[in-house]
Parts: structure tokens; sequence; C-alpha cells
């Protein structure tokens, strides 16, 4: 079964270095799930193996840019059986 974790951050710096850690958290635990970043703004993190640029916001409410944001995120894993969001400042323990 092809799995994945994703996270979605856009606008502040602290949400992608939030991601990182849930990213490595995550892997720690679970390494064989792929990981993908959604990002409003370029950034090169290793740990995840996948990341994906997104429109910049375009309204004052946050809440209609992040149901945009999970459409195109659903729509571009595709290819993947089972899918889990995480929050940002999400950490994964066992």
């Amino acid at each position: 079964m092809n799995k994945c974790a994703f996270w979605i951050a856009s606008t502040k710096e602290r949400y992608y270095h939030e991601a990182v850690a849930s990213a490595e958290s995550m892997a720690k635990h679970m390494p064989e799930i792929k990981r993908i970043l959604f990002m409003t703004e370029q950034h090169d993190f290793p740990i995840f193996d996948a990341r994906i640029m997104l429109p910049s916001r375009q309204h004052e409410n946050w809440y209609l840019d992040s149901t945009k944001y999970f459409n195109i995120a659903y729509d571009a894993m595709d290819g993947f059986d089972q899918m889990l969001y995480l929050d940002t400042d999400t950490r994964v323990i066992l």
C-alpha cells in the first residue's frame, strides 16, 4: 500500500520550521512513509521526499486559502492509497 504524510505551510517562516521538526519526528518512527510538504514559498528541506509549490495566499480569511490548498494537495497525491495530514506543530511519538 502506497502511504504518505503531508504538511501545508504558508506565509510565516515559523510554520516551515515546525513542519521540518514534525517530519523529523515522523521519520524517526515511520521512515517508510513518504513525506510531502506543500508550501507557498520555495524552500529545500531534505527531510521531505517531495516539496510542492502552492499559489500565494489571496484572501484575508485564511480559511478560504486553506480549503483551496487542501484541494490542491489532494489532487497532487493521486497515486497514494492512504494520506495523513499533519499540522505543522504536530509531533509523532510512539
